[in-house]
């Protein structure tokens, strides 16, 4: 890569971290911390540049920079000091805070430097999603009747679409700029973690939750390859963060809400699993309506309006390229239904489950071991049988789980060669978020922590 290319690589990139953290913090000005959404920005700023350039194409830098000068201008109007000083660390909290540095910035290194050896990514990165971003950037309006012709033509588009943007900065189809792309979402990922935590339980948490997440090489390897499977995981980490933000704040109704319904339909822009996810969310967020319907539908509303944009573009996508998916469209009644009442199966897919939990993230150390040690010593927060935002986000990861596997109970794949080849990808989309509410369980708070929660607390 020349430092031409990089230069313009790198304005891209800085174009779409500073669209997705004003958009952030001028939706939500006072429930987010600095700190929080300058984490989220890379994410929330992905998921509107691909929408951009998905729907303008063209006029793509146009519309960039007048809605990033139009930020800006709102921003400077309108900001207010934020919650988010720095808190004063101990020895301790010191000493995890440089261990966590250290190992991010090693990883950042040996991604670059895998990024440099395999530009193109493994099988999915180049068959799939640099492929539909090559049709998208070379075919101009003509892209829907060429993409058919690819693997999955079905799959949504915001990651070839936020790589096919980057080549539009760079002039030519690059092919490293994809895979310095998934590095920067990867990483992205572990900053949320560690932010929210922050945010919500306190400083030593903070850090070491993010170094068993950093310790999942199948974590690192999926988003390195530039797959869309991390993409995702960060954006359902996102929403789960974001729900239990709001929580925390104003439960009563709050604009963090918007912003989680933002994440949400990117992450159904993202894959076909997020659509489940966009299911799956809002009726977890319903489900409060019969005991208090007036609060459940003003969150709901707040929450629609943000998921509005991104559904609507993947909806759009769906009804234009019209491509048949392999799960659904060789499904038949009478198979379906021997497969349902079939008891030897479901002994299959819970046996294949719960190999995939201990093995799926390819580490030498499960960071369960470290984890379950970790909330020995601090003991379980037990108020979090009161806690909504948890109850939700874990209501949400256990209704994803159960949803996969009805997906392996009705395939038509044959089981031996559908769950080797995707049972690992689809537990690392919920991996970062068990870790997240894994790390709300541990009973530590500091001072700066119980001082922000008053401060944000409704009056």
């Amino acid at each position: 890569m020349t430092q031409t290319v990089a230069g313009f690589l790198a304005a891209g990139f800085l174009v779409m971290v500073l669209l997705g953290y004003f958009v952030t913090v001028l939706v939500c000005p006072r429930e987010i911390s600095n700190k929080l959404a300058w984490a989220m920005a890379p994410v929330v700023g992905m998921g509107i540049c691909s929408i951009i350039f998905f729907l303008f194409r063209r006029p793509m830098f146009t519309v960039e920079v007048s809605l990033l000068i139009g930020l800006f201008g709102v921003w400077l109007r309108y900001r207010k000091r934020t919650s988010g000083k720095l808190s004063k660390l101990d020895n301790r909290t010191t000493i995890l805070a440089v261990w966590l540095a250290g190992v991010m910035a090693w990883v950042t290194l040996a991604s670059f430097i895998w990024v440099g050896v395999g530009p193109h990514g493994d099988w999915d990165g180049w068959a799939i999603w640099n492929a539909h971003a090559r049709y998208l950037y070379r075919a101009g309006p003509v892209w829907r009747d060429h993409i058919k012709d690819t693997a999955h033509p079905d799959y949504p588009l915001l990651l070839p679409a936020a790589t096919a943007r980057l080549w539009r900065y760079i002039g030519k189809d690059v092919p490293e700029a994809g895979g310095v792309q998934t590095v920067l979402i990867t990483l992205s990922g572990v900053t949320i973690l560690a932010a929210s935590l922050w945010e919500l339980r306190g400083a030593s948490v903070s850090y070491l939750v993010p170094l068993l997440l950093l310790g999942s090489p199948f974590y690192l390897i999926l988003g390195i390859s530039q797959y869309a499977d991390v993409p995702l995981a960060v954006y359902i980490l996102s929403t789960i963060a974001l729900l239990c933000l709001h929580w925390k704040r104003e439960p009563e109704g709050s604009r963090i809400m918007v912003l989680a319904g933002f994440t949400t339909g990117c992450a159904g822009w993202t894959k076909n699993e997020g659509l489940i996810f966009i299911a799956v969310t809002t009726i977890a967020i319903l489900l409060p309506i019969f005991r208090r319907p007036a609060v459940t539908m003003r969150q709901f509303g707040l929450f629609a309006i943000g998921m509005l944009l991104p559904l609507a573009v993947t909806i759009y996508f769906k009804v234009a390229v019209p491509a048949p998916n392999d799960l659904v469209a060789n499904l038949g009644y009478a198979t379906t239904l021997a497969k349902v009442t079939d008891f030897k199966r479901y002994v299959t897919i819970a046996t294949a489950f719960l190999d995939g939990f201990w093995s799926a993230g390819k580490w030498p150390i499960h960071p369960g071991i470290p984890l379950m040690a970790l909330l020995a010593v601090c003991g379980i927060d037990r108020r979090l049988i009161r806690d909504g935002g948890w109850l939700t986000g874990a209501a949400i990861l256990v209704a994803m789980l159960l949803t996969y596997f009805g997906v392996y109970l009705i395939t038509p794949l044959p089981l031996e060669y559908h769950i080797p080849t995707s049972l690992n990808r689809l537990l690392m989309h919920l991996w970062p978020s068990f870790l997240f509410l894994a790390g709300l369980m541990a009973r530590i708070s500091t001072p700066e922590v119980a001082s922000r929660h008053e401060a944000h607390s409704p009056s």
